[in-house]
């Protein structure tokens, strides 16, 4: 809230016609994804937008999450109303060049119901 003028953040824009576009609402909610999600794994997941899906990607995990965290995540997008789709997996394989990206990592796609 402003001290000086007693108005949300919100009511600041609205006054200066600055209204969140629906691509800011999409951001919002992959950020608050992104968040819980770590919160489960104690790992940094990407979440995207894939066009009628979603994605979380754990690149920088070196290995594949314990079958209990996993179940636990699964779970938590299945409880806030999400599908989740074919494609997922918990396997990680490194790549034989160390430089390189990993071959596979930790992946869930995902819908809303």
């Amino acid at each position: 809230m402003s001290k000086l003028f007693n108005i949300t953040e919100e009511e600041k824009n609205r006054i200066r016609g600055l209204h969140l576009t629906e691509h800011d609402d999409v951001n919002n909610i992959n950020n608050q994804l992104e968040e819980q999600l770590r919160s489960i794994t104690g790992a940094y997941g990407s979440v995207s937008n894939r066009g009628e899906e979603m994605r979380v990607k754990w690149s920088y995990v070196r290995r594949e999450f314990d079958s209990e965290v996993w179940d636990t995540v699964l779970n938590f997008l299945r409880d806030e109303g999400y599908e989740i789709l074919d494609g997922t997996s918990n396997y990680y394989e490194k790549n034989w060049e160390p430089e390189e990206p990993a071959e596979a990592v930790p992946t869930i796609y995902f819908t809303l119901r």
